[in-house]
């Protein structure tokens, strides 16, 4: 049995068919299902990574602007963001928003899924949301794949290495 085959029929939680289907054609290795802090959950995009602070999705929740939801749907109209969801309007996502902050994070409803490095690979918008509503300290269960054909070079070890420092300095204040 393939490792997409048993997180398929693992029943601790909730991966919706499209993205079983993309996770088929990537070289995976091994699962976990895991709880770590929102905040340390990260974003790989056009070979850089970065905190969900500085993503569009975010952005979208954390200013008002017009530049921002401009910035929104350029993201949401990206083919790589269309191959897995076709409707990331505006409007479909004001409706997560909504519905989401009315309910708890259900991993029977659809787990969040990571990779070996803390990158998202789905439930950015959800991550973000929570990220909004309770802080980075909030502790979610995510799925974490390990992927064998994953090209991360480089700054993620940095990246956890701040975070934690900021933590640290946070706590002591």
């Amino acid at each position: 049995m393939t490792v997409v085959e048993q997180i398929k029929n693992d029943k601790r939680f909730y991966v919706n068919p499209i993205t079983l289907s993309l996770m088929e054609k990537r070289d995976i290795r091994s699962y976990e299902v895991v709880q770590i802090p929102v905040g340390k959950i990260r974003r790989h995009l056009d070979g850089k990574v970065f905190s969900l602070y500085k993503t569009d999705v975010y952005r979208y929740l954390s200013d008002e602007s017009e530049a921002a939801k401009e910035k929104y749907k350029e993201y949401a109209a990206a083919p790589f963001n269309q191959a897995d969801n076709p409707n990331r309007s505006p409007e479909e996502y004001d409706k997560l928003i909504k519905n989401f902050t009315k309910e708890e994070y259900d991993i029977h409803k659809g787990i969040i899924i990571i990779n070996q490095y803390n990158c998202i690979m789905d439930g950015q918008h959800r991550c973000c949301i929570m990220l909004k509503e309770h802080g980075e300290d909030h502790i979610i269960t995510v799925l974490r794949v390990k992927y064998g054909d994953y090209p991360l070079i480089g700054r993620i070890s940095i990246n956890n290495f701040l975070y934690n420092i900021k933590r640290l300095f946070r706590k002591e204040v």
